[in-house]
């Protein structure tokens, strides 16, 4: 009998996305078969003879439940993530919410009771081993072929590029400096921002563009781009140093 895998998530943001990529590979090559279901939409049907239910970041009420229920039923689960959400930071809205007590103890219990608990990272398995032991690292998925083959390059131009959620805005304002002085000594570098906005780097040569949650588009645009540099998370806070 075939594996089947049901992916819970909250949302399909670009590391579901990835790990739906990974599974589709999995079913061309060994056979698995994979659904992805909405935490608030799960019902009983979801749950098959052969069904190896993987929680997927989510820690939502309805996560919880089923997290629960899983349990109580004496089905294993599998939990995976690819960000320390202990330390996220408090000044955002998404830190405030994973610091609150309630949502806390909601995320202690889905990976504390999970069978296995797989993180993209080894920093952040040694972290989550404090909460269960039964935790393996895995490194995060990423699908090459998309960026293939390379798009020819602009000769007039040289683009540094910088792509991240709209709490990344601090990563830039760090080092809104060095690349204003960079855009100055170089009248031929521009700057591009997938995602947050950052009013410290007001520049005609520095070019925002909106934050995209769908992965396939968001490659798809950012290969447009045909950058020369791309940017790293720039600032050393403990979730990055968790996640990459």
């Amino acid at each position: 009998m075939s594996v089947d895998v049901l992916l819970v998530v909250e949302a399909r943001i670009a590391s579901v996305q990835l790990l739906e990529q990974v599974f589709a590979g999995l079913e061309q090559s060994h056979g698995v078969t994979w659904r992805t279901v909405a935490d608030r939409e799960i019902t009983p049907d979801d749950l098959r003879e052969n069904t190896v239910p993987v929680i997927v970041r989510t820690t939502t009420p309805a996560a919880h439940l089923f997290a629960r229920t899983l349990t109580q039923l004496g089905v294993p689960y599998v939990y995976y993530t690819d960000d320390n959400f202990w330390l996220l930071d408090p000044r955002t809205p998404i830190g405030r919410h994973y610091a609150r007590r309630s949502v806390r103890r909601q995320l202690e219990e889905v990976v504390s009771g999970a069978a296995q608990v797989v993180v993209s990272t080894q920093p952040l398995a040694q972290y989550v081993s404090s909460f269960n032991p039964a935790v393996v690292h895995l490194d995060a998925a990423v699908n090459l072929d998309k960026y293939l083959p390379p798009l020819p390059r602009d000769p007039e131009r040289v683009v540094m590029g910088f792509a991240g959620s709209i709490g990344r805005r601090l990563d830039l304002d760090a080092a809104a400096e060095v690349f204003l002085s960079a855009l100055e000594r170089h009248p031929n570098l521009h700057l591009e921002v997938i995602g947050p906005e950052v009013p410290a780097l007001a520049h005609e040569r520095v070019t925002t563009f909106p934050y995209l949650d769908d992965y396939e588009a968001y490659i798809a645009f950012q290969r447009g781009r045909r950058w020369d540099i791309g940017l790293a998370p720039l600032r050393g806070s403990p979730v990055q140093e968790y996640k990459t």
